[in-house]
Protein backbone atom coordinates (compact mmCIF):
# COMPACT_ATOMS: atom_id res chain seq x y z
CA UNK A 1 0.00 0.00 0.00
CA UNK A 2 1.45 3.16 -0.92
CA UNK A 3 1.15 5.72 1.61
CA UNK A 4 2.73 8.84 0.75
CA UNK A 5 0.66 11.76 0.20
CA UNK A 6 -0.26 12.87 -3.64
CA UNK A 7 0.21 16.54 -3.91
CA UNK A 8 -3.21 18.25 -5.09
CA UNK A 9 -4.06 21.99 -5.84
CA UNK A 10 -5.50 23.96 -3.19
CA UNK A 11 -9.64 23.92 -3.19
CA UNK A 12 -11.19 27.18 -3.01
CA UNK A 13 -13.10 28.33 -0.01
CA UNK A 14 -16.41 27.19 -1.11
CA UNK A 15 -15.50 23.90 -2.11
CA UNK A 16 -13.34 23.32 1.56
CA UNK A 17 -16.24 24.60 3.45
CA UNK A 18 -18.93 22.50 1.07
CA UNK A 19 -16.77 19.30 2.10
CA UNK A 20 -16.12 20.08 5.61
CA UNK A 21 -19.81 20.64 5.98
CA UNK A 22 -20.54 17.19 4.42
CA UNK A 23 -18.61 15.68 6.82
CA UNK A 24 -19.44 17.34 10.30
CA UNK A 25 -22.95 16.78 8.83
CA UNK A 26 -22.66 12.89 8.79
CA UNK A 27 -21.39 12.68 12.42
CA UNK A 28 -24.02 11.16 14.56
CA UNK A 29 -24.44 13.71 17.33
CA UNK A 30 -24.93 16.73 15.03
CA UNK A 31 -27.79 18.58 13.90
CA UNK A 32 -28.07 21.62 11.79
CA UNK A 33 -30.47 23.98 12.35
CA UNK A 34 -31.74 25.44 9.27
CA UNK A 35 -33.82 28.83 8.97
CA UNK A 36 -32.94 30.12 12.42
CA UNK A 37 -30.53 33.03 13.38
CA UNK A 38 -28.55 32.92 16.62
CA UNK A 39 -29.43 35.62 19.15
CA UNK A 40 -26.58 35.01 21.88
CA UNK A 41 -24.90 32.64 24.10
CA UNK A 42 -25.99 30.50 27.20
CA UNK A 43 -24.08 30.04 30.06
CA UNK A 44 -23.91 28.86 33.50
CA UNK A 45 -25.74 30.48 36.05
CA UNK A 46 -21.58 31.53 37.45
CA UNK A 47 -20.58 32.54 34.16
CA UNK A 48 -17.87 29.91 33.73
CA UNK A 49 -18.84 28.00 30.75
CA UNK A 50 -21.21 28.25 27.73
CA UNK A 51 -23.90 25.98 27.52
CA UNK A 52 -25.67 26.52 24.21
CA UNK A 53 -27.26 29.56 22.09
CA UNK A 54 -30.73 31.25 21.70
CA UNK A 55 -32.06 30.66 18.49
CA UNK A 56 -35.06 32.63 16.34
CA UNK A 57 -36.63 30.75 13.96
CA UNK A 58 -36.68 32.82 10.76
CA UNK A 59 -40.62 31.83 9.44
CA UNK A 60 -42.48 33.01 12.88
CA UNK A 61 -39.76 34.55 15.31
CA UNK A 62 -40.04 32.04 17.90
CA UNK A 63 -37.38 31.61 20.34
CA UNK A 64 -35.67 28.92 21.88
CA UNK A 65 -32.36 27.86 23.88
CA UNK A 66 -30.47 25.15 22.21
CA UNK A 67 -27.99 23.12 24.90
CA UNK A 68 -25.01 22.29 22.95
CA UNK A 69 -21.67 20.38 24.60
CA UNK A 70 -19.65 22.44 21.68
CA UNK A 71 -20.76 25.62 20.34
CA UNK A 72 -18.69 26.37 17.25
CA UNK A 73 -19.04 30.21 15.56
CA UNK A 74 -18.04 30.13 11.41
CA UNK A 75 -19.38 33.33 10.57
CA UNK A 76 -15.53 34.64 10.01
CA UNK A 77 -15.76 38.51 9.82
CA UNK A 78 -19.51 38.75 10.94
CA UNK A 79 -19.20 36.80 13.79
CA UNK A 80 -20.87 38.38 16.96
CA UNK A 81 -19.48 35.81 19.74
CA UNK A 82 -16.83 38.97 20.86
CA UNK A 83 -20.39 41.10 21.86
CA UNK A 84 -22.50 37.92 22.96
CA UNK A 85 -19.43 37.01 24.83
CA UNK A 86 -19.17 40.85 26.38
CA UNK A 87 -23.17 40.46 27.19
CA UNK A 88 -22.19 37.70 29.43
CA UNK A 89 -19.53 39.29 31.48
CA UNK A 90 -16.41 38.06 29.70
CA UNK A 91 -13.91 40.13 28.68
CA UNK A 92 -12.39 38.48 25.74
CA UNK A 93 -9.04 39.40 24.10
CA UNK A 94 -8.67 41.29 20.93
CA UNK A 95 -5.84 40.28 18.68
CA UNK A 96 -5.57 42.85 15.88
CA UNK A 97 -3.90 40.96 12.71
CA UNK A 98 -3.14 44.42 11.00
CA UNK A 99 -3.38 41.67 7.57
CA UNK A 100 -5.64 42.49 4.69
CA UNK A 101 -5.62 40.56 1.54
CA UNK A 102 -7.87 40.37 -2.05
CA UNK A 103 -7.87 37.33 -3.91
CA UNK A 104 -8.83 36.79 -8.12
CA UNK A 105 -9.42 34.10 -10.21
CA UNK A 106 -7.73 33.71 -13.47
CA UNK A 107 -8.05 31.22 -16.29
CA UNK A 108 -4.56 30.33 -17.83
CA UNK A 109 -3.45 29.48 -21.56
CA UNK A 110 -1.02 27.63 -20.34
CA UNK A 111 0.79 26.25 -17.08
CA UNK A 112 2.99 28.07 -15.63
CA UNK A 113 3.55 25.98 -12.79
CA UNK A 114 5.23 22.82 -14.29
CA UNK A 115 5.46 20.22 -11.43
CA UNK A 116 5.12 22.72 -8.33
CA UNK A 117 1.56 23.78 -6.63
CA UNK A 118 1.89 27.45 -6.15
CA UNK A 119 4.61 30.32 -6.07
CA UNK A 120 4.88 32.36 -2.72
CA UNK A 121 6.20 35.91 -2.15
CA UNK A 122 5.64 36.01 1.83
CA UNK A 123 5.74 38.87 3.19
CA UNK A 124 8.47 40.42 5.52
CA UNK A 125 8.44 43.32 8.70
CA UNK A 126 10.68 45.09 5.96
CA UNK A 127 8.91 44.01 2.80
CA UNK A 128 4.88 44.21 4.29
CA UNK A 129 3.44 42.81 0.70
CA UNK A 130 2.97 39.27 0.11
CA UNK A 131 1.45 36.88 -3.08
CA UNK A 132 0.45 33.66 -3.66
CA UNK A 133 -0.34 32.47 -7.20
CA UNK A 134 -1.19 28.92 -6.65
CA UNK A 135 -3.41 26.11 -8.66
CA UNK A 136 -7.02 25.41 -8.37
CA UNK A 137 -8.50 22.16 -8.83
CA UNK A 138 -9.71 21.37 -12.73
CA UNK A 139 -7.94 20.91 -15.98
CA UNK A 140 -5.08 22.75 -14.78
CA UNK A 141 -5.66 26.03 -16.41
CA UNK A 142 -7.50 27.67 -13.23
CA UNK A 143 -5.24 29.39 -10.85
CA UNK A 144 -5.64 32.06 -7.88
CA UNK A 145 -3.21 35.39 -6.97
CA UNK A 146 -3.68 36.34 -3.52
CA UNK A 147 -2.26 39.34 -2.54
CA UNK A 148 -1.77 40.19 0.73
CA UNK A 149 -0.29 43.77 2.75
CA UNK A 150 0.02 44.82 6.29
CA UNK A 151 -3.19 47.29 7.20
CA UNK A 152 -0.01 49.58 9.28
CA UNK A 153 0.68 50.95 5.81
CA UNK A 154 -2.08 52.44 3.44
CA UNK A 155 -1.55 50.74 0.23
CA UNK A 156 -3.67 50.74 -2.58
CA UNK A 157 -4.28 47.82 -5.34
CA UNK A 158 -5.38 49.01 -8.84
CA UNK A 159 -6.62 45.29 -10.03
CA UNK A 160 -5.09 47.15 -13.17
CA UNK A 161 -1.69 47.36 -11.91
CA UNK A 162 -1.51 44.45 -9.64
CA UNK A 163 -3.35 41.82 -11.86
CA UNK A 164 -2.84 43.25 -15.18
Amino acid sequence: MNTRATARPAPTRPLLEHHIRLRVQGLPDVRFREGHGILGLLATPDGTRITGTRLRRDTNRLQEALEAALVVDTMGRGSRTSFWLHDLGYQPDQVKVDLAYTTRHFRLNGDPFGRDLAVNSVSTPQHPRGAFFFKLPGDGHDAALTLTWSTRRRHSCDPARCCG
